[in-house]
């Protein structure tokens, strides 16, 4: 509860607690919830006996390995406070190996690599998400215990189990093909037995080995999208890392629990982990040894003095050029991103809106327009026999403007908005969604403009160049950015662009107080249901002369 909170939904929940279930939450500093977030982690509990004589409890507390030492820190100081004195609690940090299986096959190819192991019927197909079963080690995959596997002192797991997790994030969506790729199981054993297994997936099975790149592409693909840690974690000093750079000199400073060298090679570790995420789809194979190169000549482990491969462009002091700037990382070129830039207030930090913190947020965004839903009794097969209109049909996928609000609406909305900015007390970012209207594509560091009441559809030319006609509303929206891309790509379930975004919190409240832009896009296979967006405009950089092109933005909780 003091790392993460007492409302943390899986500390409520029975079947978490009893070891049937995992739960997954965020870890946060000693008594700082909801601030200060460190990183995701998966909690799994679990209870042993040994004989008669005493019952064991234990947590497994799964982390990134960027943040472990600090959990790991976290965990010892609050230990001697917080635990009675009549039980004996101790913390182990003994490795555990995690292998994860992915696709649409993954179910198949579980039970025929795990067929002889025990308790294998007890796998189903509609399980729920985190649904935590033990089994037994294939005869084949056993192993003579050795000197190595005895040293590993306080291990959850032994040799002979196996702890099979069933991963399922978009479950309320599993039947859309965007998230095959991302849903299937995660296998948790000893490791001793971890390249054993991992073999056996692939020469009995036929699975095949990934890496970071297609695992994210994956759960960017996915409805809704998945984070990525820690690219959509800003609010962590790893995400400052990752998207700061060298520019944030707070990760140079000496933190308690952790020594300066290691502080001071973070950002350029991740600058390689960059490289691959934002890289093409296709081959990365040279940029990527470029920036490996780059960073094996600056010390990978390098001192504190160390040279610091980061060239930052001259850029104006405009609020756009203070929110992205162009720098080169290790010989390659990257956008860094200063997120206190998208927030009202002189605070240091910001803090993401996650869960059920995001749902006034999503209330106000659906009441900026009226949207008309198709007749439940609505048949396509009806109406093909129906006499064939002689004007074009827009598409049921197309996207469509909300009807506007009615005057009583409209101040009940605007109220709404004046609320819940005075009740806005935090520096807070919404991570949302991006669908590309028409051609297009984007790119991280793209900013995002909100529309002004002129900006119409017109005055954007075919070829995406800003004209003259517009520079006055535009002008306005340039002071002002609305946020700023992180992720994006050509997405094959959705048939276009779309990406991530982050805005913040405060700037999207005055954006929709009032706004005509509320457009609604089909949601997939919901029989015409439709979701309400806002309609804004992503520039490629921030120059007045920039290529621009109409998005819509959704919030994702």
């Amino acid at each position: 509860q003091r790392l993460c909170g007492t409302d943390a939904p899986f500390l409520n929940d029975e079947s978490v607690l009893a070891g049937r279930r995992s739960g997954e939450g965020l870890v946060h500093e000693i008594n700082a919830y909801p601030l200060q977030p460190i990183g995701p982690a998966t909690f799994m509990f679990g209870f042993s006996r040994n004989g008669d004589v005493s019952e064991h409890a234990h947590v497994s507390i799964l982390v990134h390995p960027a943040i472990h030492q600090r959990v790991v820190f976290l965990l010892t100081s609050i230990m001697p406070n917080d635990v009675d004195s009549n039980l004996a609690v101790t913390l182990s940090t003994a490795p555990l190996a995690l292998l994860r299986i992915r696709g649409r096959a993954s179910m198949s190819t579980l039970l025929e690599v795990l067929e002889q192991g025990e308790n294998i019927g007890l796998f189903d197909d509609d399980a729920n998400h985190g649904s935590v079963i033990e089994l037994g080690t294939p005869p084949s995959l056993a192993v003579i215990p050795s000197d190595s596997t005895k040293s590993i002192p306080n291990a959850i797991i032994s040799p002979s189990s196996i702890l099979v997790k069933y991963h399922q994030p978009n479950q309320s969506y599993q039947h859309l093909p965007h998230n095959v790729a991302c849903s299937g199981w995660d296998i948790i054993c000893h490791p001793s037995i971890g390249s054993l297994l991992f073999q056996s997936f692939a020469n009995i099975g036929g699975a095949c080995a990934i890496g970071l790149v297609e695992d994210a592409r994956a759960l960017l693909e996915a409805y809704p999208p998945l984070p990525v840690f820690p690219r959509d974690y800003p609010d962590t000093e790893e995400g400052k890392a990752y998207w700061e750079g060298g520019k944030n000199d707070a990760l140079l400073e000496k933190k308690e629990g952790e020594d300066v060298q290691q502080s001071n090679t973070t950002w350029k570790d991740w600058a390689v982990i960059r490289t691959c995420l934002e890289g093409s789809w296709g081959r990365i194979n040279t940029p990527l040894k470029r920036t490996i190169r780059h960073w094996k000549q600056d010390g990978g482990l390098a001192k504190k003095k160390a040279k610091t491969q980061v060239n930052y462009t001259s850029l104006d002091e405009s609020p756009a050029h203070k929110l992205i700037t162009k720098g080169e990382i290790l010989g390659r070129d990257a956008t860094l991103i200063c997120w206190k830039s998208l927030i009202s207030t002189d605070a240091e930090s910001t803090i993401v809106v996650r869960g059920s913190f995001g749902i006034p947020f999503l209330q106000l965004l659906h009441g900026c327009g009226k949207l008309g839903h198709s007749p439940s009794g609505y048949n396509s097969s009806e109406n093909s026999r129906r006499r064939r209109p002689r004007r074009t049909v827009r598409p049921p996928s197309a996207s469509v403007h909300a009807s506007p609000l009615s005057k009583k609406d409209s101040e009940a909305h605007s109220g709404f908005c004046q609320q819940l900015r005075e009740s806005l007390s935090l520096p807070a970012l919404l991570r949302c969604e991006l669908f590309c209207e028409g051609k297009g594509a984007l790119n991280v560091g793209d900013l995002i403009l909100a529309l002004s009441s002129q900006n119409d559809d017109d005055d954007i030319s075919k070829d995406s160049d800003l004209e003259d006609g517009s520079g006055a509303a535009d002008e306005k929206s340039h002071a002002l950015p609305l946020g700023v891309v992180v992720a994006g790509g050509f997405s094959p379930s959705r048939g276009k662009s779309h990406g991530v975004c982050f805005v913040g919190a405060d700037k999207l409240i005055d954006t929709l107080d009032g706004t005509d832009h509320g457009m609604g896009i089909t949601l997939p296979q919901s029989n015409g249901r439709k979701m309400m967006t806002l309609k804004v405009m992503v520039v490629r950089d921030s120059s007045s002369t920039g290529c621009r092109r109409y998005a819509l933005l959704s919030i994702l909780l």
